[in-house]
C-alpha cells in the first residue's frame, strides 16, 4: 500500500495523527496480515516557520518515507509518536530519489509521485497487489473547491503544496487527475493493474473520477 500524504498546507497537523492510524491498524491486525502487508507513506509537513502555520503542530521540517509498523497510541489518544521505520534514502531504477530522512519533496509535481511509486513497486517486488491512496485537499471534476479560486476556475486537482510556487499566488503546486492518470498509464495496464487507488481527500469520490483510472484500477 503507497500512501503519498501531501500536506503541506492546513492540514500539516494531520499528518502524525493519520500514521498513528495506520499503525494502530496494523496493531490490531492478525499476525499474517501483518506479515503479507506492506504499507509505505511519504509524508510532507509544513516548515514550522512557514507564514501560515504556527509552528506548534509540524513535527519535521521538509518530507519523511516511512514504512508503516504496528503501534498502540491510538488506544489511549491521538499522539505525536511515531513507531514507524523512517527511511533515510531510496533510490529506483530512476536513480537515486532521496538522499536524506527529510529531504524536501514537492508533493504537488507529478515527478515526486512518480519516484515514489518505482521505489515501492522495486522494494516491495514480492507483493502481488498493489494500492495507491493520495491523501490530502481534493477539488473533484468541476466543484467550486478548487485551488483556483482566484482564477474564478475550477479544475480537476487533488494533493497540494503551499511550500511551492504554483498556479497563483494563494496556492502552492498540485496534481492534476489527467495527469496522474497519464503517469499511472505508463505503469499500469489492462493486464497490470493497481488493486485499488483511493483519494483520502473531499470531492474525489465520484463516478468521473473513477472513469478515468477504470484502465489502471
Amino acid at each position: 500500500v503507497m500512501v503519498y500524504m501531501a500536506g503541506a498546507n492546513n492540514l500539516t497537523k494531520e499528518i502524525v495523527w493519520n500514521i498513528n492510524d495506520m499503525e494502530y491498524g496494523l496493531y490490531e491486525a492478525d499476525k499474517e496480515t501483518r506479515l503479507n502487508l506492506h504499507v509505505v507513506a511519504l509524508c510532507d509537513q509544513l516548515n514550522p516557520d512557514y507564514d501560515n502555520l504556527d509552528g506548534e503542530h509540524s513535527t519535521w521540517s521538509g518530507t519523511r518515507l516511512y514504512e508503516i509498523q504496528p503501534g498502540a497510541f491510538y488506544e489511549t489518544s491521538i499522539s505525536s509518536n511515531i513507531e514507524s521505520t523512517l527511511i533515510k534514502t531510496a533510490s529506483s531504477s530512476l536513480g537515486t530519489w532521496r538522499t536524506s530522512s527529510e529531504q524536501e519533496e514537492d508533493m504537488g509535481n507529478i515527478e515526486t509521485l512518480k519516484n515514489f511509486i518505482y521505489w515501492a513497486r522495486e522494494t516491495y517486488p514480492y507483493c502481488s497487489k498493489q494500492v495507491l491512496i493520495l491523501w490530502d485537499h481534493g477539488a473533484g471534476i468541476s466543484s467550486t473547491y478548487s485551488y483556483t479560486d482566484s482564477l474564478n476556475t475550477s479544475v480537476r486537482n487533488v494533493c497540494v503544496d503551499d511550500e511551492t510556487e504554483g498556479d497563483t499566488d494563494s496556492f502552492g503546486t498540485t496534481l492534476y487527475i489527467d495527469e496522474i492518470q497519464q503517469l499511472l498509464e505508463t505503469i499500469y495496464s489492462e493486464d497490470n493493474k493497481l488493486e485499488l487507488i483511493g483519494f483520502d481527500a473531499c470531492y474525489m469520490g465520484l463516478y468521473e473520477v473513477a472513469y478515468e483510472f477504470r484502465n489502471v484500477a
